[in-house]
């Protein structure tokens, strides 16, 4: 699944880049914003696996970064 810069996100989630694979984190019913490392609008939202998910304390550092 993928989600694009400007559109409201259905999920709290860490989203990555499609081009430079940068994750992003966007919290459910924020607005997507554009990459910040590359400036793609593109986001792959399927991708997080249990394995590929931050640890608690980068998740964290994370949110209070975006929030």
């Amino acid at each position: 699944m993928s989600a694009k810069a400007g559109e409201v996100s259905r999920e709290t989630a860490v989203y990555r880049c499609e081009c430079c694979h940068n994750r992003v984190v966007t919290r459910a019913g924020a607005l997507i914003s554009e990459c910040e490392k590359c400036g793609s609008p593109s986001f792959k939202t399927g991708w997080n696996s249990w394995a590929a998910r931050p640890s608690r304390p980068q998740a964290e550092a994370l949110f209070r970064k975006t929030g």
